[in-house]
């Protein structure tokens, strides 16, 4: 069970939340009931269980203001400004209770719940913070009440629950680019790289990232090594103005390949490398997930860059994405809820 401490609604009812399990797939299905413990006949209309996915987020910036004075405008200053955005990528509700003439009989009440979470919700992440930017995407059941008077309902309990995003079904992507190479002003031929993760998700906690990448070199250079970088970028907004973080989690260095030699592409005589790249221990403090959300963005890539023997080349580079997939924490197995208790009443 994973019930929340009690609110007191103005002192005459209390009220708590019990779900089933703190941890849900999504696609799953919520369950949980509301217990409402009315101390004192009082007024109330209805109660509201919601399930809401809400994310926050909080972007500082320097603004330039310009003070005006008696004799036009004044001199210029900047000061840091704070924007706060909160959209719901999930909100779902259902009226629990509805008591005849606004009138609550004074006992305890056990309402029951069930919600179905999208099947494409994303992961629960953590709050993320840089400097004073901040952003975070958490997942909570609540109660809202509506009395007399009141014009809206009022929002007197919640508990959090986790959110994992499913696992992706479809085969992994392959990444392909065919770059152009010049020589100064002069054209030096075409190299064309191509990159694809051995499974299409990886688990948080997982010690390795593996792939192959293929390497088409129809240009005048060598390409003497292929260097490899594995970046986290995560980039969120809030109302018109945006933050992006940037963290190399990895690099490693892999084989080239001549002038005018293939690596793969069809070379039955040299096929696609297949590399191993470890992930260092400080990955697994991440403890958010490649999330895409209206407001929040998570993205994880290995860049691999080709770099040319010649002194005046450009390296070419591509990026390949790669899918990191939050793991099921030890111990997060279904507990069961506790039976209703004597004398309440069901709705």
């Amino acid at each position: 069970m994973g019930a929340g401490p009690s609110n007191e609604l103005r002192n005459v009812a209390s009220v708590n939340v019990a779900v089933e399990r703190q941890i849900y797939r999504a696609g799953e299905v919520v369950r949980g009931y509301i217990d409402l413990h009315v101390m004192h006949p009082t007024t109330l209309r209805t109660v509201t269980a919601v399930l809401i996915g809400e994310g926050t987020t909080m972007v500082t910036y320097k603004a330039t203001v310009q003070q005006k004075g008696m004799k036009g405008s004044g001199p210029v200053h900047h000061k840091n400004v704070t924007e706060h955005e909160t959209v719901n990528v999930v909100c779902q509700e259902a009226v629990v209770a509805t008591f005849p003439n606004d009138q609550a009989p004074a006992g305890r009440f056990q309402c029951p719940f069930e919600f179905t979470l999208p099947p494409d919700a994303p992961s629960t992440m953590l709050k993320v913070k840089d400097g004073k930017n901040t952003a975070s995407l958490c997942y909570s059941v609540g109660v809202t009440c509506l009395r007399p008077g009141w014009l809206k309902k009022n929002l007197v309990h919640k508990v959090p629950i986790e959110v994992l995003a499913n696992l992706p079904t479809t085969p992994p992507e392959r990444a392909l680019m065919d770059i152009p190479i010049s020589n100064c002003c002069f054209s030096a031929g075409h190299v064309a790289i191509a990159a694809t993760p051995a499974k299409a998700a990886y688990l948080e906690g997982d010690k390795q990232i593996a792939f192959s990448y293929e390497l088409d070199n129809q240009s005048s250079d060598s390409i003497s090594r292929v260097g490899a970088k594995l970046i986290e970028r995560v980039w969120w907004k809030a109302q018109k103005h945006t933050h992006v973080t940037e963290v190399v989690l990895g690099e490693a260095e892999f084989d080239g390949v001549g002038r005018k030699a293939k690596l793969g592409f069809g070379n039955d005589l040299n096929p696609p490398k297949q590399v191993v790249f470890d992930l260092p221990p400080a990955f697994k403090r991440f403890s958010f997930t490649s999330l895409l959300c209206p407001t929040i963005q998570v993205v994880y890539q290995v860049e691999l860059e080709a770099r040319m023997s010649g002194s005046f080349v450009e390296d070419p580079f591509i990026r390949m994405d790669v899918n990191i997939a939050r793991s099921i924490p030890v111990g997060s197995g279904p507990a069961v809820l506790p039976d209703q208790e004597e004398g309440g009443q069901a709705f």
